[in-house]
């Protein structure tokens, strides 16, 4: 009778050793999943973006594609513009004379970024209503805080 008893009381802790194994892979899974699903994409953002600027400007077909298209061309202008702010950050100056240099030529990065826009809001102007461009920019900025609030909450 005694062999029975150490047979069942093996199984029952093999038993129970699989079941704690399963729970924790199960949990593992949901939480791989679920950093899986906020896992930042360009393409979600901008999606995510158009979508919430038309839905809180109300604009028309034809204004979203003109906006959009010319809006598509600016962010990748200042993305390389501060690609470049970027790589100037990185350069670690050996002098006065050096870090001058360098903080001179991120100041005039910055100052094209500004002409940049302000050259693109011209021709966005041209195109739709100054009245609707204005709304698209608050838009724009209540949008990005929102994902930086959801971003900071995530973690």
């Amino acid at each position: 009778m005694m062999p029975f008893i150490y047979y069942y009381q093996n199984m029952n802790k093999i038993f129970t050793i699989r079941i704690c194994a399963l729970i924790v892979g199960l949990a593992f899974g949901v939480i791989a999943a679920n950093a899986q699903q906020h896992k930042f994409t360009p393409e979600r953002f901008q999606q995510e973006f158009q979508q919430f600027v038309i839905s809180t400007t109300s604009l028309s077909e034809q204004d979203s594609a003109s906006f959009f298209s010319l809006n598509d061309q600016l962010q990748n202008e200042k993305r390389e513009l501060r690609d470049q702010i970027q790589q100037l950050s990185k350069e670690i100056p050996a002098d006065d004379a050096q870090s001058r240099k360098l903080i001179e030529e991120s100041d005039s990065l910055e100052i094209k970024i500004k002409e940049l826009e302000r050259d693109y809001h011209q021709k966005m102007m041209e195109s739709i209503s100054p009245l609707k461009l204005f709304q698209i920019m608050n838009a724009q900025s209540l949008f990005v805080r929102q994902e930086l609030r959801k971003a900071a909450n995530r973690r």
